[in-house]
Order: structure tokens, then sequence, then C-alpha cells
């Protein structure tokens, strides 16, 4: 698990003002490339989740789309900045992403996760809470970086703990996807975004069904 202060200071490190539209909705770490809010397959009514949300970019454009943006993140300075941001279009709360999964009542259409919070924790206990939450049929998205050099390839997924960050969990996408199915999920599938020109940083993209879906 992390803790808030760890991803105060990281929020700290990004300007918490913005003006205008939302951004384009991206699963990379580069705006506007490669496939957008689509893969969700949500529209005008849907109930859609965003696990570690930031400052709630992601969430603004899916509010434009005429559904329900409810995002989770963990630290109180990016909750802040997203109320700041983009006010009631959005509903944040601060919050462990396995915490407010176990206490919240709510069903949702669409949970996704770009470089967030299931990136960060443990998936065993993670996937299993975010299936009781998915409506039958609800997809899950998840998006992060290729495995680094540190890959422990014995298992689905593997704790790595580079020096200077929180504890990431790690696997090949195979890995994953053995890992939701185990999980509740079915028809998982992985896709490969190759980063723009003179740019590095593959980014990864998961999808998987809640019973009933795909």
């Amino acid at each position: 698990m992390t803790t808030s202060s760890q991803w105060d200071r990281y929020a700290g490190l990004t300007p918490a003002g913005r003006q205008g539209p939302p951004p384009p909705f991206s699963w990379t770490i580069h705006p506007g490339h490669g496939p957008g809010v689509e893969l969700l397959g949500v529209g005008p009514g849907a109930d859609v989740l965003e696990l570690g949300c930031g400052k709630g970019d992601r969430l603004a454009a899916v509010a434009a789309l005429g559904a329900r943006a409810v995002g989770v993140d963990i630290s109180p300075m990016q909750v802040a900045a997203a109320d700041r941001r983009w006010g009631p279009a959005v509903e944040v709360h601060q919050a462990d992403a396995v915490h407010y999964l176990h206490h919240t009542t709510d069903l949702y259409d669409a949970v996704y996760s770009a470089y967030g919070a299931h990136w960060f924790t443990d998936p065993k206990v993670l996937l299993p809470a975010i299936c009781r939450r998915l409506r039958p049929g609800g997809v899950l998205v998840l998006a992060h970086l290729t495995p680094g050099t540190q890959f422990e390839a014995h298992g689905p997924t593997a704790a790595r703990v580079p020096s200077e960050t929180v504890p990431r969990w790690e696997g090949e996408a195979y890995q994953w996807a053995n890992l939701l199915e185990g999980c509740g999920f079915s028809a998982p599938s992985a896709s490969e975004i190759v980063p723009p020109r003179d740019s590095t940083g593959c980014t990864v993209v998961l999808r998987a069904w809640a019973d009933g879906g795909g």
C-alpha cells in the first residue's frame, strides 16, 4: 500500500491550475497519442470510475460524454486540484482505491486506471474488488508501461520497488490476462501503443469484461 503523503509529494511536481476544456483523453504519457475514451465504450448516462484519477483530466473528458464521472485518489492535494479544475463536472473521492471499492454500494459500467492505482496496488486484492463493482458486461481498462528489466517472470505479476518511488506491480500482458480471468473477468485482451517518434515508453492497454461481457 502507498500513503497519501507519498502521492502528495508527486502531486506537487505538476501544475495545479488549468484553463479551458479538458485535454484529449489518452492512455499514454503522450497527450493525444493513440486511442482515446472510445475504449471505454460508454456514452450519456453511463457510470464510470477512475482509480487513481490525479487532477481529473481524464475524468473531465469522460464527463464531457454525458457520463457520470467518478474518481478516486489517495492524495488530498490531487483531489483538491481536481475540484478546482473541474468543479461539479466530476465527482472525486479522497480514498485508497481498495477501501473505496469495498465500501461503496455503487455499480459501474466501466472502470479504468491509466498509470494509476492498479499499478501500485496488489492486483490479487484490487481486481476482485473491481469486479464486484462492475455491472454484468461492464468493462475494465488498464494502461501502464511495459515491464522493466527487474521483472520477475515466475509470477503473474511481480512487486518491483525502484529506489526513487513507491512499490509497483509489473507483469507481461499474458500474466495480467491470466490474473484477470482468475479474478472473475472474461475475454481479456492486450494491445501495445508505440510512442511517438523520438519518444520512449510503450504503453500496454488491457481490457476485460465482468461476467456477461466481451
